[in-house]
């Protein structure tokens, strides 16, 4: 189950979500409970694919 970090754009909190799939509708920010969020691109995901090659 892959983590993605979003950050909400009402608080400005980056959080760590599981999701089920690359569908990211619904997802919600756990601090203000918000669902204006941006995905971003983690250091540790990058990290990952880079080791794989």
């Amino acid at each position: 189950m892959p983590i993605y970090d979003f950050k909400c754009r009402e608080c400005s909190k980056v959080s760590e979500i599981f999701l089920y799939g690359i569908d990211d509708h619904g997802v919600r920010c756990p601090h203000c409970r918000s669902v204006n969020v941006e995905g971003l691109i983690s250091a540790s995901y990058v990290i990952r694919i880079n080791a794989a090659h």
